[in-house]
């Protein structure tokens, strides 16, 4: 994040929701997932939650470490939220999912 990005959050440091953006269907999110190394991204993703769980939509959000194909494949549709660490590596709790879950091609075409 630059400097410019860093004066622009609120106190919180969850960003607001720019104007005009929007999903085409929050409605059909029913997974977040997050990768985080100092809990930003975390609070971004239990915010969102909040955001979209007003549609009364469940909403589950589950760390990358915790989630498996199988569970992204039934999501229907999901939101993927991770940042990078020092040199644009991964956080460290994505590394089991990329190591786990990306070995090799899965059917994710029902996944939005």
């Amino acid at each position: 994040m630059d400097a410019f990005e860093r004066e622009s959050l609120p106190p919180d440091g969850i960003p607001e929701p720019r104007s005009g953006a929007s999903l085409a269907n929050p409605c059909a999110v029913s997974l977040i997932a997050y990768a985080t190394q100092n809990g930003l991204t975390e609070d971004l993703a239990f915010a969102t939650r909040e955001a979209l769980g007003a549609s009364g939509r469940a909403i589950e959000v589950l760390a990358f470490d915790e989630l498996r194909v199988a569970r992204l494949a039934s999501a229907g549709g999901a939101l993927l939220l991770t940042s990078t660490t020092g040199d644009g590596d991964p956080p460290d709790m994505a590394a089991g999912f990329a190591a786990d879950c990306m070995r090799q091609p899965a059917a994710l075409t029902s996944l939005r």
